[in-house]
């Protein structure tokens, strides 16, 4: 059986964690028999603009980790003005794939654009909400809302990563939205021994080590979560900062004046991520806005106490004093409050660390989002259970 991925993220040798997500439900879903190829629409970048060489170093093809994946480009103007006239534009690059691949049903990652270019294929269609695609972007304008709900009322199925996402989709319009959380990779995020991580670092057993992992952009929280490690200067942290964006001299700048201790350790693999996960006490993450951040999956899969804020669909998986510690969003202090209580209350870290571990093992796994999906695609294709995706028609 055939899935045609339309994500608005991929990997690629360009940018490697962009989008891994997808890639870690397509190898779950290959466990299961589903044989997958990607398409992706990135926008055209004129030569003369730096900002978009990434795009330009785009290759139109590429294999990554044995699913392969194919490239066009088209126009995208500001603030997705041109959005209404993307299908158009994308329909002869997706005639090929099709014609190409010959899938049996298209999923979209992303309602906005991935879902509208989903739309046009002809073919069963199922769309994914993940986060700003859903709660941002269509409520920027009447003419989005209705590209975005002209998307969802063709689709076979719409799924969101969370509740939040869910009600989202169906206050755009979808029928019968279901949630199905994000996953992380159980073979990379697993319980690891803090002093054995901590000596890979050079991090001494007693320190006070506090992990960032997300862009570095001011809706992340970066500001309150410098505010508050001022605050705790007694206790002597250390911020292991992963992640890149536009605030990031401006986050540094900020931390050095307040001769907070950090390691600006850049973007890092899966397998780099979790050591740091690994090395640290608390994971961070008093963000603004979210759909559900593959982060807090990691880190609760990781057996670390997520301290974040009730927004978006994180008070699904981080129920406070059960499975994390949530303060409310913008209050430095109540952050300070947080890392003192948790610094000194050994007892209760433990005690939610192994309330996170429990409820990512059985519920944020990709193996445990990938059966879901498995059983979207049977509904939407009209299989029973004891169909093989591998003992479908190929030709």
């Amino acid at each position: 059986m055939r899935v045609l991925v339309v994500a608005n993220n991929f990997p690629s040798a360009v940018e490697p964690q962009n989008g891994i997500f997808v890639l870690r439900q397509i190898q779950a879903l290959h466990a299961l028999g589903w044989d997958t190829a990607v398409a992706r629409v990135i926008p055209w970048a004129p030569p003369l603009l730096p900002r978009g060489q990434r795009y330009r170093r785009m290759p139109s093809e590429y294999v990554m980790d044995g699913v392969p994946v194919t490239v066009a480009r088209a126009l995208f103007l500001p603030g997705f003005r041109s959005l209404q006239y993307l299908q158009r534009q994308t329909a002869p690059f997706m005639r090929r794939r099709v014609e190409r691949f010959r899938p049996h049903l298209v999923h979209a990652h992303g309602l906005l654009p991935a879902g509208t270019i989903a739309a046009g294929t002809g073919l069963p269609f199922i769309i994914t909400g993940h986060g700003s695609d859903a709660y941002d972007y269509p409520w920027r304008g009447p003419s989005l809302r209705d590209v975005a709900a002209r998307a969802l009322h063709g689709a076979d199925a719409v799924v969101g990563v969370s509740a939040f996402i869910s009600e989202k989709l169906t206050q755009l319009g979808a029928a019968n939205a279901e949630t199905v959380f994000n996953g992380a990779d159980a073979g990379t995020f697993y319980p690891a021994d803090r002093n054995t991580a901590r000596d890979e670092f050079g991090i001494g057993p007693q320190r006070l080590v506090i992990a960032f992992a997300s862009y570095i952009l001011r809706s992340k929280g970066v500001y309150e979560l410098a505010e508050a490690l001022a605050g705790i200067s007694e206790l002597n942290p250390l911020l292991l900062l992963a992640g890149s964006g536009a605030d990031r001299p401006a986050l540094e700048k900020k931390l050095q004046e307040s001769r907070i201790e950090y390691r600006a350790m850049g973007v890092l693999p899966h397998a780099g991520l979790a050591r740091v996960f690994a090395a640290s006490d608390l994971v961070a993450l008093p963000t603004h806005r979210e759909g559900l951040p593959a982060v807090v999956c990691e880190a609760m899969l990781a057996g670390r106490v997520v301290v974040t804020t009730p927004v978006g669909g994180i008070p699904e998986i981080v129920r406070h004093l059960e499975t994390g510690y949530v303060v409310p969003v913008r209050d430095p202090a109540a952050l300070m409050q947080a890392f003192r209580r948790l610094q000194s209350d050994e007892p209760l870290k433990e005690q939610l660390e192994r309330g996170a571990r429990a409820f990512a093992a059985a519920e944020l796994t990709w193996g445990a989002n990938a059966v879901k999906y498995d059983r979207i695609y049977r509904a939407v294709l009209g299989w029973t259970s004891a169909q093989s995706p591998g003992g479908a028609d190929c030709r």
